[in-house]
């Protein structure tokens, strides 16, 4: 999908090395200003200790879920209207490829983290 964006090689690794970055850095927005000292911590950490324990575990999985849903059905639609090697519509590749990295956002923002505070509370023994 790159290259038939016109995209170089050096291009294409850049564009991925952004979308790995991606998750981290939307779990590090969602801490708040006030808790700016705490850095050090991981960003999945951070996001378990700042919001997530503050608005609870189905509020991010609900809105996971949905969001999720939403993206993965417009990627789908775009991808089998305008194949990648097939069409030259430049707007819905790209459109594509921002799905892509929406769906890395929103996975960083509600399943990435709650799986494994979920993980340790069920597997709890002292409830």
């Amino acid at each position: 999908m790159y290259q038939a964006l016109g995209l170089t090689a050096s291009q294409s690794l850049l564009v991925q090395g952004i979308y790995g970055a991606i998750g981290p850095i939307a779990n590090l927005l969602c801490v708040s200003s006030d808790h700016l000292l705490l850095l050090s911590l991981t960003d999945l950490t951070s996001f378990i200790i700042f919001v997530l324990d503050s608005i609870g575990r189905k509020k991010p999985l609900m809105f996971g879920a949905a969001s999720l849903v939403a993206l993965f059905s417009v990627l789908s639609a775009l991808v089998a209207s305008f194949p990648p090697g097939e069409n030259q519509n430049l707007a819905a590749q790209k459109a594509a490829i921002a799905m892509i990295f929406l769906m890395s956002i929103v996975f960083s923002l509600s399943f990435g983290p709650v799986s494994w505070v979920l993980a340790a509370e069920v597997s709890r023994t002292d409830f």
